[in-house]
C-alpha cells in the first residue's frame, strides 16, 4: 500500500482553498488545506480519499426531564451519487466511533454512540445505495444544575417564610428582608 499527499495526485484547480477572501470565520480557518489530505493507493487500484471535515450539526432538544434529561442525535452519512457497484460503505467494528478527540462539556457527557449499517433498494437503480446511521446519547450532567439552582432558590424560600414567622417587634426584620431582595436579584 502507497501513502501519498494530495499534491501527487491530480487535484481540480476550480475547488477553494481555505484561505482566500472569504475565509474570515474560525470554521473557515479550521478547514483542511490540500497538504493535509491523505490519499491511500492499494496495488489492486483501490483509492482511498481520507478527507478531514468538521460537521456542524444539530439536532432537536427534548427538555421534558429537566435537568436530568436525555438527547438524541441521528446522524446519518450516506451517497447519493454513487451506488453499491461504486462505494461500499460499512461498520468498523462494534465500537462505531473513536471517542479519544471527543470534546470534554461542562454540561453533557457522551452516554452512548451507536451505528446501524443501512441497506437500501430504490426502483430507479439496480444496485444498492449504502448509508450508515449513527445515534449519539447525550445526558445532561444536572449535579451543577442542582447546586447553582435548584439550592440558592430552596434557601431563598426557606429564608422568605423564616421571614414570616419572626416576631413583628423583631428589629432585624427588616433588614433579614432585604437580604432575601437582594439574593432574589442575584438568582
Amino acid at each position: 500500500m502507497c501513502r501519498r499527499s494530495e499534491q501527487h495526485l491530480y487535484v481540480d484547480s476550480t475547488c477553494p482553498s481555505s484561505s482566500g477572501p472569504f475565509s474570515s470565520s474560525v470554521h473557515d480557518t479550521l478547514k483542511p488545506t490540500y497538504d493535509d489530505i491523505i490519499t491511500v493507493v492499494s496495488y489492486e487500484g483501490y483509492v482511498r480519499y481520507l478527507f478531514p471535515a468538521v460537521y456542524h450539526t444539530s439536532c432537536p432538544l427534548r427538555i421534558f426531564a429537566f435537568p436530568m434529561d436525555e438527547q438524541r442525535c441521528i446522524l446519518q452519512f450516506g451517497s447519493w451519487a454513487y451506488d453499491g457497484q461504486r462505494l461500499i460503505m460499512a461498520e468498523k467494528d462494534e465500537h462505531p466511533a473513536d471517542a479519544r478527540n471527543y470534546g470534554k462539556n461542562s454540561e453533557w457527557y457522551l452516554y452512548n454512540m451507536t451505528s446501524v449499517l443501512n441497506v437500501n433498494l430504490y426502483g430507479c437503480c439496480p444496485y444498492p445505495f449504502y448509508d450508515v446511521t449513527f445515534t449519539i446519547i447525550l445526558r445532561r450532567r444536572w449535579e451543577m444544575i442542582f447546586l447553582y439552582l435548584l439550592v440558592p432558590n430552596i434557601l431563598i424560600n426557606v429564608m422568605s417564610i423564616i421571614q414570616f414567622l419572626l416576631p413583628c417587634d423583631c428589629g432585624e426584620k427588616v433588614t433579614f428582608g432585604k437580604y432575601i431582595i437582594v439574593s432574589v436579584n442575584l438568582y
